[in-house]
């Protein structure tokens, strides 16, 4: 190599130009370590992010290490830096007992979010130190369902099982789960003679029944939850004969049935059963407009959705006779604009919305 004295001036500017690309490129290396190092320290290994923490329902930060839990640190600085933390999921990777105990720092915790994982009677017994806590879900989660019991210190707990099979000792010990408020059964499969246990719940004010195979023999075993004030029942082989049981919920206010084979007698039944009923929801249903003249006679009634039901204008004008409505639904029916400003001139207080 010549020495700098021997170059010649366009050959030292040629080296000067190789030794500045040379800088550069080490500075640019450097950069791209740093701010990988930033990325790895905010929220750990971004290839393995499993661990979701949230605030009233927004994504505040993905959190993980390479041992596929929740780093130590995270519950005290997330809370510095984003307050009250009400929201946290766990999907799809081994789930820890010290994951679940670290979330005991998150004072204001109210939802948590189990999918694809595997869920033991150690992981429910943590869960159920949460002392927070009133939703769970569990969505396609290997469940160990003896532990279910530990959920019975939770009170106003709200439990939701997703795209789960369902054996009778689930039912067997959710039923020893004396403060279940809430129940949701969304894809699952299960037998009609597991919801008897149902009954041993005497806290129970809401059930959800979402595409699960419930029958009208099931439905008969729902109805001796006679604590129940609300019942959604969407996507489920239940007819007219199943409705008949709804007469022994005494307290039921609100009812959703959403592609079921309930007709115009089932319209009939509620309404001779189901004197409480403040609300109720009808959703792509053979009924006709025989089914509105029933409905009518629910003393009652304050809110009726009728969507994808070929209801006409002779349909609601039978809600003349129904004092005590004041909002109705249309969307996917025959009504017309005239049909509803006709009912309006009967019930003038009522909020008539038509798509």
């Amino acid at each position: 190599m010549q020495s700098t004295s021997e170059m010649t001036p366009t050959e030292t500017l040629i080296e000067n130009a190789e030794r500045h690309r040379r800088l550069l490129r080490r500075l640019c290396w450097a950069g791209v370590a740093f701010v990988v190092a930033a990325i790895l320290f905010a929220i750990g290994n971004p290839l393995l992010v499993r661990w979701q923490l949230r605030q009233h329902g927004w994504d505040l930060d993905d959190w993980n290490d390479s041992s596929g839990g929740l780093p130590k640190w995270v519950p005290e600085r997330a809370t510095r830096w984003y307050g009250r933390i009400t929201i946290a999921s766990v999907e799809k990777v081994p789930l820890r007992v010290s994951d679940l105990e670290s979330l005991r720092e998150f004072r204001q915790l109210e939802l948590l979010y189990l999918e694809s994982t595997h869920v033991s009677e150690r992981h429910l017994e943590a869960i159920s130190q949460l002392s927070s806590i009133h939703s769970l879900i569990l969505d396609h989660v290997q469940l160990e369902s003896a532990g279910l019991h530990h959920l019975a210190i939770l009170t106003d707990l709200d439990l939701c099982f997703a795209d789960m099979h369902l054996d009778d000792a689930v039912f067997e010990n959710l039923a020893k789960c004396r403060q279940l408020t809430w129940l949701k059964l969304e894809r699952t499969s299960f037998t009609d003679e597991s919801l008897r246990f149902l009954s041993h719940l005497s806290m129970l004010q809401g059930l959800e029944l979402f595409d699960c195979g419930l029958t009208n023999r099931g439905l008969d075993h729902v109805a001796n939850c006679t604590s129940l004030v609300v019942l959604d029942i969407n996507s489920v082989p239940i007819t007219d004969a199943g409705v008949a049981s709804l007469s022994r919920l005494p307290k039921l206010q609100r009812l959703d049935l959403s592609h079921c084979h309930v007709a115009d007698e089932g319209a009939k039944l509620l309404a001779m059963g189901s004197p409480n009923l403040e609300e109720l929801r009808l959703h792509d249903l053979p009924m006709t407009d025989a089914a509105l003249q029933e409905l009518a006679r629910l003393p009652k009634l304050k809110e009726l959705w009728i969507t994808e039901i070929p209801i006409t204008d002779a349909g609601i004008l039978f809600l003349k006779s129904c004092p005590t409505l004041q909002k109705l639904i249309l969307d996917g029916t025959q009504v017309t604009a005239s049909g509803a400003a006709e009912l309006r001139k009967s019930l003038p207080r009522l909020d008539v919305t038509s798509e």
